[in-house]
Parts: C-alpha cells; structure tokens; sequence
C-alpha cells in the first residue's frame, strides 16, 4: 500500500512538472507597411530594396520553432520571415499567409519580418514552443540610453543586437559588444548613427532626391546592415541586406572606411549603369569618393580608395602609360580605379547639380510607357546632363577616353557654343604639368593630371604654341574658299579662308578648341573631328573629309543575346562604307548550350557566293570583330536557337517565327525576306525622328555646319522620288538658311546662287501678352538684338532685296479649331546698317514696314546697281529700344483672347526693285 502511494505520487509530480514547463511564449505585432518607392524601382534604383523589416524582440534558441501567420483583414498579401544571424548558411526565410507557417534553424537567430510595401498594415500571431524563455534582443535607438542598451545585452548574454537610424539597421553579433561599448572612430553610439545616417541621406541629396517632385521623393525604408562569415568577397550589397564578409560588422564602425561608402553606394546605382560603358563595381565609388572629399578635403588623397591610399603619382602615372603612350580607352586596359578616376574628374567639371539632374531627369524617362534602358547608354546621357548643366562640352573628353557619345548629342554642345574641356594632361606639355598643376590644383578638389579643364582655367599660365592642320580631302575645291574657325565657346581664336590643303596658325593658347567649317550645310562631306588640342609648342592635326555617300540613319543593328540576357553578339551595317560587321561580345553566352550551335550568320554577295560566315556555341567563343563587303543586294543569314525572345532589333525587322532570318540589303535598309517590312517607311521615320530632335534645338536648326543636317539630307535623298520630293518639301526650312542665327519661326526664299548671295540670319520675333487695343515691343534678351544678314559674294554690284510678308495669326482652340487674330498691326522700323566687310560708301537702304494685310510681301532692305556688296546686317532694334523705335505689334480692342502664332516670310531676291 505504501509502494504504490509512492508511485502515485511520483508519477503525479512528474506530471506536474510536466505543465508547468512546457513554455510557450506567444505574442502578436502590428507590421506597418509604407510606401513603394516606385519611382526608384522603375529606374533602376534599388536602395535597399528588401532590407527594410521589424523585428520580434528576442533571440530565438538554435532548433527552437517559431510558429507565425498573418491575422489581419486590411492587409493582402504575404509576409518574408526572416530567421537571420552573422552567418547566411544559417539563415532562414519563409512566406507568410493566413495559415501557420513554422521556421527554425539550427543556429541563434533573430526573427525579422520585412517591411510591406503598400498602405495597409498587417498583423502577425507568432508562437514559440519551447522549455524556456527567448532572450530578449537588445535595441539602441538614437538618444536612447547605452548604459540601458548595454545593460541588457550583459544581462541576458543575447546572441545579437540592434542599432536603429532613421535610415538604417545594423545587426549587431555578440562578438561586437565591446567593439561597440568602446568606439574607436566615433565618441558615442549616436554619433555612429549621425555618420550613417549622413552617409544615406548624402547619397539621397548626390542623387537628387529632394523632394521636388514625384519623382524625387526620398524613400522611408531603411538600409539593413549586417555581418555574413559565409558572404562573397570582402562585403557585399544585395537587394536582403548589405554585409561585411566576416563574423564581425566592423567595417560598419568605420569613419573613414571605403567599405561601407562602397557597399552602401551599389544601392544607389541607377538602370543606366553598364549600358554602354561598365561601371558596376565602378559608379557606386563615385558617391563614395565624393562623400570623403566633401567630408574631408584634399586629406582623403591621402586614406581613400580612389588614389590607392597616398599613392597618387603611381596612380596617375599608370594612367598615363595607358591612354596618352598606349591609346587605351575607359573600357580596355584600364583597372576599376583608373576607370573611377576618369569618371571622377568628368563628374567634378560638370558638378554635383549635373549629377543630380542626370538622375532626376533619368527616373523621369523611367516612368514612361515603352521605357528600355538599352536606348539611354550612359556616355549619351553624362554628355547631355553634364554639357547642359554646366554649360560646358564635354563631348571631347569622352570621345578622348573612348567613352563613345553619340554624334547628336556633341553637336547640340557646339551649337549652343559651349567652352569645350579637356584633361590637363591634354593641353599641357608633360614637362610642364607640375608647375601647372601648383597653378591649378587650388581651384580644384580632386586633383590629378587628368582633372578636367577649360581654356579659362589654364590662361593663367601663359601658354602659346603653333598648329599645323593638313585637310586630307578627296577635291579641295569642294572646301577652297571656305572660313575655317577655331573657337573657344562663343569667341573665334583663329579664322582662315581655305586656299590649300594645309593652315598654319601661330601663337594660339595652350587648350583645347571647336572647329567650325562655315557653310557647309549640303557639303556632303563629314569630317573625323570638331576639336583640336594645343599642347606643345608645335602642334600638327589633320582633318580627314569623307564623303556622304549614305547616311548614318540607314544604320541599322541586329543583337543576339544570351543567358540572362547577356550581350552575345552583334551584327551591324554600314552603308556608307558598303561594309558590315559581325562581333563576338562573349565567350561563354549560354552554359546549356556548350558543345552546340547557338548562333550563327553567312554573308553572300549578289551572286550568291558566300564571303563570310562564323557559328557560335554556348562556350568557349574567341572574342572579335569582323568587317566584310556588304553593299546593295547582299544577304544576310542569321541563326539564333532563341530568336523568339533573344534575337533584337530596334527597327523591328526580326521575324520570330522562325530561328532563322533572312535579309537583302537596300539603299534604306534591311528588307527581311520573311517578313517583308518595309526599309523606306522605317528610314522615313528615322528621318521624321531626327528632324525633330533639329527642330527642338533652335541652334541647330540655324545652323549652317551641321553634321546632323547633312545626314538628314543624305537619309532623304535614299528615298524614292516621290518621297524624296515630299521630305524635302517638308523639311526644307532646315537648309534653306545658311546661318549660325535667326527665327525659328522664319521661312527663306533664296532666290540665287547660295553660295554668293545669301540671307544670312533672320529674326524670330516674340511678344509676351499683349492686353487688348494695346501695342508691345518685341523680347530681346540682354545684350541681344534682332536684325537680318545679307551677304553678296558675287563679285558684280548686281543689286538685290528683301522683302517680308506675314501669314495671319492662328490659335488653337477647344476641338482643335483654329482661330484668326483680326486687326492686327505688325511694325518693323527701320534699320541701321552695320557691315564689317563692306563698302560702307556704297551700303544697302533700310526701310519701315508696316504690316496689317497676311501674305503680302513689303520691301525692307535692298541694294541698287552697285551697291551692297559685301556682307550687311540691318539691326531692327535692341534690349533697350524704346517703343517707338522697336518691332511692335498693336492688337485692336475687339480681338479674341489666345495664344496665336504666325510665320514670317523671308525672300531674299537677285537684283534691285523693279
């Protein structure tokens, strides 16, 4: 009786403490969600994409259970669990719904839930089953109290810690107690906080996130930093979390580190990064290099990464060797340092609102339909943001560092007569750079030999030398006669007239100049180079014309590509020179294609005779470029395995029903023999594309030297006939003015031989609002004036004139209808003339004209027998014209409210008024 007491009651102990120590701790939080940075996404941007999350509160035990599920009904959607450590071979993340989800590790962890991205929040239930209580995670918040924080973590012995910014987390292991409790960079664990949290918000500022506009909202959620012994490399940025490769987040604790300026910056790279130049590991140390020369100063040459540490002169000398002895470019030979070097020294001349404005204007693009990063290479938009920006061209620069712009882009810079720059080491003698690097150093934060400059800056140092510039030409007499310029910006250093295949010009500054052909409008000739360099005491260039024979529109490309939409290899036409070529842009591109044909081509001549062909595995290509014959009537044969979604043409002429496409060149393009498109209609609106892009550039347009122009008219003259006559028509505006100036809302008869008798310039004249039966002047800007150019080359006295008539004033109302301005008054006084090269005895008359009737000519500025020859400008009025002396127009009491518009009409006629 006694025994079986014992048992009964043995057992029921057993059983009690059974109860009371299988712990279950249990809770529930509320995760808020924010917003979706969209506008970041969609550029490319990501900047701690996922990094941003909750935590629970506590340390969960290696092979413990945590169980969890999403409770609340607002929030649609999954949740990411995270279980996270110092290790990634640790780690573990689930999907969380509605239903319990379980996860455990075999490791410490702490549980992390990422934050949603979306209006509503979410609610979780979470249980964890065990035999004894989590440990709690200790957490500093900026201006909490460490004395608490570490109280804590010495308390309860916790695996982990967090550190909380406003812009950031940092996943603190155990090891890094003390490292933290004894700062050695920073006096307290705030101010670690301010230096990170600076960190992020100065790269938001670099990147031009300030809240100006939708698309420059700073985003809420917060970079995650941890430590990952298992990662790749030294430290790592991923879309989860930035981590230092190592047990310890001791790079994080670093003022002065490379590290985390680097990791942190990958986040802040944008979509344009590697299209059409590689800057992976390279963008990110631009943030990162301009962080530590703001913060601080010319010291930084002497720890940070961009100079190897204090090693500048071995830097700049490796430089050296390879682009001004060897030739290489930005994506040859050149190491991740020396390729930030060169960015750095672009991106410092053009300056942190360029910058900025680059990627403003970049997230901007991004949100439209259609939107494909392949059409913004990254040299196009440097070259664009930087050059309108600072109002400097910086198109010579990267052609210089084979940066490869494209042409368009270079001459809207030379139009707007933009200084150009160059690096020092271009402009100044190698002997010499010392003594003027003590000169120019001081201006310049970021010094090295190819710091970036303009002719302003290095004028100082006294500089002269001579040019020799032969012009290598297929018929000189084509140029003979001709002005050649060399500009500095808006002022002309050097101006011949071309009488021999050679001009010698003496005593020119050291620096780098724009070289302008006068009046070589429908030359049909381009030549090799806008710019030359004044470097040595002697100096000699050549200028190398080659003839239109096609124009650079009917280019076209075909792009095969491989895994992962890697760039395999590309074909590409070139009319002008009746040649193609084919290049091999990867070894390896496909992996599931070793050992079998993944791409191939074969090129044959009109007569069918095969002159080229290649075939591609998946690995083990040799790397190459190929150029071969390929004129009108040849054929193309392309083979791509995955032609549905990896065989590429801008022009859409791929037929994706099969792996194989076909092609005949034509005089406008390639004609794909399955899917019969149409060259003409895609060269018609390649035409219709570039003409627009004229159109928007006023100077361009005006312009009487324009590489673009004489494409646009070698692309017309491709087409057919009728075609033809109809562009020409259509854009005959562009060429009927051999000008640098003049309206862009001016139509130019000429009536003569253009090049003798021309009208030069012709005035746009712009009224601001005019209220009813009022008169206004015209706008002139500051310093300008309006007026019309007429020059008479001819050599004989014939006479000449000028008349001017109106179209009537239209606006566009509701419903597209359009509107006529009545009663209007347009007065134009008379002029004075100005003439530099002309016979002022025997000058040209000015005369008032008074317009009130559309489209009747009036006389304004003509030259009888004798007179007028030279060149003339008749100045109509200037900034400070007083109303009664200055282009008016006066709108009667009666007249509609609008905005209308009208053309003037400019003839210009050979001889005197009949």
């Amino acid at each position: 009786m006694k025994k079986t007491s014992i048992t009964l009651l043995f057992f029921t102990i057993t059983l009690f403490f059974g109860v009371q120590f299988s712990y279950a701790e249990d809770g529930s939080k509320e995760v808020r969600g924010i917003q979706e940075p969209t506008w970041l996404f969609k550029a490319g941007i990501s900047k701690g994409k996922y990094h941003d999350r909750q935590d629970l509160g506590f340390v969960l035990k290696e092979n413990t259970t945590l169980r969890i599920r999403q409770t609340s009904p607002d929030f649609k959607g999954e949740l990411t669990v995270w279980l996270l450590s110092n290790d990634s071979k640790e780690e573990v993340s689930k999907k969380v719904g509605s239903q319990w989800v379980e996860l455990s590790s075999d490791f410490v962890t702490t549980p992390f839930i990422n934050t949603p991205y979306g209006q509503a929040n979410a609610t979780v239930e979470y249980e964890v089953i065990d035999d004894s209580p989590q440990k709690r995670l200790p957490i500093y918040e900026w201006h909490g109290n460490p004395a608490d924080f570490f109280t804590t973590w010495d308390k309860d012995n916790s695996d982990f810690a967090l550190i909380k910014g406003t812009r950031f987390q940092l996943f603190l292991p155990e090891k890094d107690k003390e490292l933290v409790r004894t700062l050695k960079e920073f006096k307290t664990i705030d101010e670690l906080i301010e230096h990170l949290d600076g960190i992020l918000t100065t790269f938001d500022q670099y990147i031009g996130l300030d809240n100006s506009s939708s698309e420059n909202r700073m985003s809420e959620n917060r970079y995650f930093l941890k430590a990952d012994r298992n990662g790749p490399g030294s430290a790592y940025y991923g879309l989860n979390w930035t981590a230092n490769t190592s047990s310890s987040t001791n790079m994080w604790l670093e003022k002065k580190g490379w590290g985390t300026l680097h990791e942190i910056g990958h986040g802040y790279q944008a979509g344009f990064d590697n299209v059409g130049l590689y800057t992976g590991e390279v963008s990110n140390n631009l943030l990162a290099a301009q962080f530590q020369y703001e913060k601080f100063g010319k010291d930084a040459d002497n720890f940070g990464w961009l100079f190897n540490f204090g090693k500048r002169t071995q830097v700049d000398n490796g430089l050296y060797q390879k682009i001004i002895i060897e030739g290489s470019g930005y994506d040859s030979s050149l190491s991740l340092r020396e390729r930030l070097v060169l960015l750095t020294m672009l991106k410092q001349k053009a300056g942190k609102e360029a910058f900025a404005k680059m990627y403003q204007e970049y997230r901007v693009l991004a949100q439209q339909p259609g939107f494909s990063t392949a059409n913004y290479p990254l040299p196009d938009l440097m070259n664009k943001y930087y050059s309108e920006t600072s109002r400097f061209d910086f198109t010579p620069a990267l052609d210089r560092w084979k940066m490869k712009p494209n042409i368009k882009q270079g001459e809207f810079n030379r139009s707007k007569r933009f200084p150009a720059v160059a690096a020092l080491v271009d402009v100044i003698p190698k002997d010499q750079l010392d003594t003027a690097r003590k000169s120019v150093d001081k201006q310049i934060m970021i010094n090295s030999n190819f710091e970036l400059v303009d002719n302003q800056t290095i004028a100082p140092l006294g500089l002269t030398g001579s040019l020799t510039l032969n012009l290598n030409i297929d018929d000189l007499e084509q140029i003979k006669g001709k002005k050649l310029r060399l500009l500095d910006g808006n002022s002309i250093i050097r101006e011949e007239v071309i009488q021999q295949a050679s001009i010698h010009f003496e005593d020119i500054p050291n620096g780098i100049y724009t070289i302008e052909l006068e009046n070589s409008l429908k030359l049909g000739y381009s030549f090799n180079q806008h710019y030359l360099y004044i470097k040595e005491k002697e100096n000699t260039s050549t200028l190398i014309f080659e003839k239109i024979n096609a124009s650079v529109l009917v280019n076209q490309e075909i792009i095969f590509r491989g895994l992962g939409s890697v760039l395999a290899a590309s074909f590409k036409t070139n009319p002008n020179h009746q040649q193609a070529s084919f290049r091999v842009a990867s070894k390896d591109p496909h992996v599931y294609y070793a050992g079998e044909k993944y791409i191939s081509i074969e090129v044959s001549d009109p007569t069918g005779k095969v002159i080229y062909s290649k075939e591609l595995e998946g690995t083990k290509n040799t790397l190459g470029e190929d150029t071969f014959s390929f004129g009108p009537d040849y054929q193309v044969k392309i083979f791509h395995d995955e032609t549905k979604s990896r065989l590429i043409s801008s022009d859409n002429i791929i037929y994706k029903g099969n792996d194989t496409n076909i092609f005949k060149m034509t005089s406008t393009g390639l004609l794909n023999e399955q899917l019969k498109n149409d060259p003409e209609s895609t060269l018609m609106g390649k035409i219709d594309e570039l003409a627009a892009e004229i159109n928007a550039q006023k100077e361009v347009k005006r312009s009487s030297d324009s590489d673009l122009k004489q494409q646009l008219w070698a692309a017309m003259n491709a087409l057919s006939e009728k075609n033809k006559v109809e562009y020409r028509k259509k854009y005959n505006s562009f060429f009927a003015v051999d000008g640098t100036q003049g309206g862009g809302d001016a139509m130019v008869e000429v009536i003569a031989d253009p090049d003798a008798l021309t009208i030069n310039t012709v005035p746009a004249f712009l009224f601001k609002q005019i209220q009813l039966g009022k008169t206004e002047k015209a706008f002139v800007s500051s310093g300008e004036e309006l007026g019309l150019e007429v020059i008479d080359k001819r050599g004989i006295g014939g006479g000449w004139n000028v008349q001017v008539s109106m179209t009537d004033f239209l606006s566009e109302t509701e419903g597209n209808q359009e509107s006529i301005l009545k009663g209007w008054q347009l007065k134009i006084p008379k002029g004075t003339i100005k003439s530099q090269e002309g016979d002022l005895d025997n000058p040209p008359k000015s005369k008032e004209v008074i317009i009130t009737t559309a489209n009747t000519n009036q006389l304004i500025f003509s030259a009888e027998q004798g007179q007028g020859l030279g060149d003339y400008t008749e100045v109509l009025m200037t900034d400070q014209a007083s109303i009664e002396n200055a282009v008016s127009l006066s709108i009667p009491t009666y007249a509609k409210t609008g905005v209308y518009k009208a053309e003037l009409i400019w003839s210009l006629v050979d001889g005197p008024v009949k």
